[in-house]
């Protein structure tokens, strides 16, 4: 296997357990070292790991590594480095670090040594670059204390200072007392490499953060002799202890954390499995057009909408980028949120940020770099996998119906090695083996912690974590959940594995129970404005992917719930309500908003109106002050209120609230500065008489 070896002269880091033992009268003038001779412990400690180079600064001889973890480490590289300009950004590097330490016993009278020297080796001129660099630290110290029980010593260095040690079992303690002249030698290796070699399957061991030695007696006068290189040796990382608790409060984070890309690949499963557009479905790199709004007697899609007409597509830009075309809308609103696969909505094109005349987007992948056609925009997402769910507002008339439907057959998406050319796209193909019937929250749930967990660190690899999620792929690590590699629930042993089978129950109980922080409970009605982008909230993250999944943005869209009334009462269509809007307190939205009723499983519910919604597009019937009443009940209100009745259910029934593109400056529910009316039941006089 071909590999090139990097010559790098790092700005060498001495570790604090080194640092604590240098007297601070040391130079790096004398290169004397503890002799080899001399009886003594020696305790090694290694680490490897993989990365692959971020960035590389020619000017300042810097490049940038990325870690498996999603960490990043600037490293430095100095004058002597050969052909620096051979480092390529998407090179794997495969770094190692070697720590040694030596301790001997020294007879009295032993002058003090004290000292740092560094032993660069590089490939000559002409070849592959290569070679390491080692640092040593040589000085005296004299053992102040002894403690047999927990095998430490206590060692004072010349200018004063105490340093407590670890001695390795086969040293006899009985041999060493207070009083007692040490030498100490303390040695790091470095060194990396740019590699095609793939990262061992055996978890990195991180340099040790304190130094072990070994203590032992000598009779022997020390000798000077030549520092002492410390060459780095390949080791085999093992795997640290970790606990069934340990695991199972890992398991839970690591769970809620993948909970969004597990779905969203499951989602992406059902919608996309077939091999021409058809209902609710699509092929991958193929456009969903919906026609026409929902009835009573569609079942597909819970809380569906009769206010905007969807356009939805799946892509893959992790093997090419893709173009979308948006024609001229003719000041329609519309927007297209992309959504990568941990759910964030990266880009929103639209009539509220880039308008309403003909666009291209280029939707490139989290590696791709190269040349665009003129005329398109670059939209970087962050995974391989993008959903665009994309809403264009109609009316439902069918001269609007008509209009929506030829800007809907103008959209489109082909991939750039298509763009410019006839493009068919291939139909899609139809995998047997996917549960088409059973809802995907529960096709998720009933996943084992092993299927996940092998899931989710597939998942990880073509849809990166982002930069800030660093600590909780530390965490994940832990577990054996790295990106691309397989996961082994019985790496850590039976007791481990089985705390581990144990997650995927409680873990989901805890992203439902967070469903009532989720969001703002106000008269009545529940909505968030966190949702769209999550930053870190993880938990917010799953839990709207559980229960809302594909949320927009709140600058985009914010939605309201409602189950009861003002008196916290279940609703019933066989009594009367009323919402109220004071005069100039109607709902704040720049595009429309609108009030949908549902029965009680979230779906449209027959009525002699075949009204489901109220919205902005309605001509209400005001009150002699201006306000306005919107009547819910089973039963007419009267032929004089017609205009403002949303008929309901003669059963339980939910509410929901759109506002699309709600208003960001006062009155506003996106900063609290509005506040939506409680939905308040009318007192039957008739029975009070």
């Amino acid at each position: 296997m071909k590999s090139k070896v990097l010559k790098l002269v790092a700005i060498m880091v001495i570790p604090a357990a080194l640092l604590a033992f240098i007297p601070s009268s040391s130079t790096a003038k004398s290169q004397t070292a503890v002799p080899e001779s001399l009886q003594g412990g020696v305790v090694v400690d290694a680490a490897l790991s993989f990365a692959t180079v971020q960035s590389v600064n020619a000017s300042s001889r810097t490049m940038v590594l990325r870690h498996p973890d999603g960490s990043l480490f600037t490293y430095e590289c100095g004058p002597e480095v050969i052909n620096f300009d051979q480092i390529k950004v998407g090179d794997r590097v495969m770094a190692q670090v070697v720590d040694a330490a030596a301790i001997v016993l020294m007879k009295g009278g032993v002058p003090p040594v004290t000292g740092a020297v560094s032993v660069i080796i590089r490939a000559p001129l002409g070849v592959k670059p290569g070679g390491k660099r080692v640092d040593t630290i040589a000085f005296t110290a004299k053992v102040t204390s002894v403690d047999k029980m927990n095998r430490e010593v206590t060692l004072q260095t010349v200018d004063g200072r105490n340093q407590t040690v670890k001695v390795s079992t086969d040293i006899k303690l009985s041999h060493i007392k207070p009083g007692n002249d040490v030498g100490v030698r303390l040695t790091r290796a470095f060194m990396i490499a740019i590699t095609t070699q793939e990262p061992p399957p055996t978890r990195t061991v991180p340099a040790a953060a304190t130094v072990a030695a070994a203590v032992a007696p000598a009779a022997v006068a020390p000798a000077a002799v030549a520092p002492v290189v410390v060459a780095p040796v390949v080791v085999t990382p093992v795997a640290p202890a970790l606990t069934p608790k340990e695991a199972a409060a890992i398991g839970t984070e690591a769970y809620i954390y993948g909970y969004p890309l597990v779905t969203m690949e499951y989602t992406r499963r059902v919608l996309t499995n077939v091999e021409q557009p058809e209902g609710k479905r699509a092929p991958m790199g193929q456009i969903l057009r919906s026609r026409v709004y929902p009835t009573p007697a569609d079942k597909q899609v819970t809380a569906p909408n009769a206010d905007t007409l969807n356009i939805i597509t799946w892509l893959d830009v992790g093997k090419e980028p893709w173009i979308l075309s948006l024609p001229d809308a003719q000041d329609r609103y519309y927007f297209m949120p992309m959504l990568d696969g941990w759910t964030d909505v990266f880009q929103d094109p639209g009539k509220r940020t880039t308008g309403t005349g003909s666009q291209k987007f280029a939707i490139t992948g989290p590696g791709w770099s190269g040349t665009l056609p003129d005329g398109v925009t670059e939209y970087k997402s962050p995974t391989s996998l993008v959903w665009i769910l994309g809403r264009i507002y109609c009316t439902g008339t069918p001269e609007d119906y008509d209009a929506v439907h030829k800007m809907q057959d103008d959209i489109s998406v082909v991939p750039l090695s298509s763009y410019g050319q006839p493009y068919t796209p291939p139909p899609g193909t139809v995998d047997t083996n996917i549960d088409m019937k059973t809802p995907v929250r529960n096709q998720v749930n009933v996943l084992s912690a092993e299927d996940y967990f092998k899931l989710l660190a597939r998942l990880m690899k073509d849809n990166p974590p982002a930069k800030a999620d660093a600590p909780m792929l530390e965490k994940l690590a832990k577990i054996g959940i790295v990106p691309g590699r397989k996961f082994d629930i019985n790496r850590f042993g039976p007791d481990v594995a089985k705390a581990l089978q144990g997650v995927p129950k409680p873990a989901f109980e805890k992203i439902m129970a967070h469903y009532k922080n989720a969001g703002t409970l106000t008269n009545g009605w529940l909505f968030t404005t966190r949702a769209g982008v999550y930053g870190t909230d993880y938990l917010q993250r799953a839990t709207i992917t559980a229960v809302g999944l594909g949320c927009n943005r709140p600058q985009d869209a914010v939605f309201l719930t409602s189950l009861a009334d003002a008196d916290g009462k279940p609703y019933m269509g066989t009594n009367q309500y009323v919402l109220h809007f004071a005069a100039g307190q109607m709902p704040p939205a720049e595009a429309f908003w609108s009030l949908t009723m549902y029965n009680g499983a979230f779906f449209f519910a027959a009525n002699p109106l075949n009204r489901y919604t109220l919205s902005s597009r309605n001509q209400f019937i005001t009150n002699p002050d201006g306000s306005v009443d919107l009547y819910l009940q089973h039963d007419s209100p009267g032929a004089d209120k017609e205009s403002n009745w949303l008929p309901a259910p003669k059963g339980k029934f939910i509410l929901m609230f759109r506002l699309y593109w709600p208003q960001e400056t006062p009155p506003s529910i996106i900063d609290g500065t509005w506040t939506i009316p409680p939905v308040k039941l009318v007192p039957d006089i008739s029975s009070s008489s």
